[in-house]
Parts: structure tokens; sequence; C-alpha cells
């Protein structure tokens, strides 16, 4: 039986509910709660942890709340949390490069294929980053379509929101 269970918490922001998770002392799980892919995510975080859910708290989840406060207050610009990916090498080596794209300013989907060696791959790359279990402290929202044109989406208005308070 597991030991070490990822402990969830909620927090509300500005631009609406997060679920935010600590697994063994490390922030594996923040995501908006209206995330379309919310589910998905849960699961494969619970799949490859081999873990499961429970409220709870602890100083990581309470540290989390506040940095990311002062984030959407414009009082941080990057943010200072121990992290834990959960996904393929693929979705890792996805989320990992979001990190590389500086405070305030934005890459594409095939911009970030290219920056990663992996030009042919813009439709996988986009599905990772749909899936991206640390929304704002892996930054996806720095990621915009082509166009660069307004979403219809949930996750597209909240990026956009996200997009402006870096502007």
């Amino acid at each position: 039986m597991s030991v070490n269970n990822i402990k969830t918490q909620r927090i509300k922001t500005p631009f609406g509910e997060m679920l935010l998770g600590d697994h063994e002392g490390k922030l594996c799980l923040c995501v908006w709660a209206k995330h379309s892919k919310r589910t998905a995510i849960e699961h494969r975080l619970q799949r490859l942890s081999k873990e499961k859910f429970i409220e709870g708290n602890s100083p990581l989840l309470e540290e989390a709340g506040k940095q990311i406060t002062e984030f959407l207050n414009h009082k941080r610009t990057s943010f200072n949390l121990k992290t834990e990916l959960i996904g393929t090498d693929f979705q890792k080596e996805v989320w990992s490069a979001l990190n590389g794209i500086a405070y305030g300013k934005t890459e594409t989907f095939r911009d970030l294929a290219i920056h990663i060696g992996q030009e042919e791959s813009v439709r996988p790359i986009a599905a990772a980053i749909s899936t991206n279990p640390l929304a704002l402290i892996t930054p996806c929202h720095r990621i915009v379509g082509e166009s660069k044109g307004p979403g219809s989406n949930y996750e597209e208005k909240v990026n956009e929101k996200l997009r402006s308070i870096e502007s």
C-alpha cells in the first residue's frame, strides 16, 4: 500500500480555482480546476506515481499558493519551488523546454519544436503542452498559435490574461 500519497489543495485566484498537488515534497500538480484536460492529467499522475490523491496541506502547498498569488499580483516573475514532472520522457522534454521561454516573451508551437530539435513534431508537442501538469510554474501560457489570434476556450482565455500580466 502507498505511503506517500499526493496531497492536494485548492486555491482561489482571480482567474479561477487551481488544484495543487504535493508528491513527496515536490509540486507535481498545478492546474486550473476548469481545465478541459484536468481529469486526464490527474489520472496520468496517479497511474505513473502509483499514488492516490488525498486532501491536505503541506508547507510546499502553502508556499506554492503564496508564490502563485505574488505572480498573479505582479510581484513575482519566476517561481522558486521544488517540482516533479510526471509524464513520458517526451512530455518532460517539452515541459522542460517551456521553462526556457523568458518572462514576458512568447513562442509558437513551431518555435518550440525547432528549439528542441523536433521540427516535425508540432502536433505531439501541442498535445504535451495541453496536458502540462504545472500551469504557471512551467509556463505553457507563453506558447501561442501561429495566428496569435484570440482563443475561444477556457484555457486560451486564461492564457491571454496571463500573458497580459507579463506584458
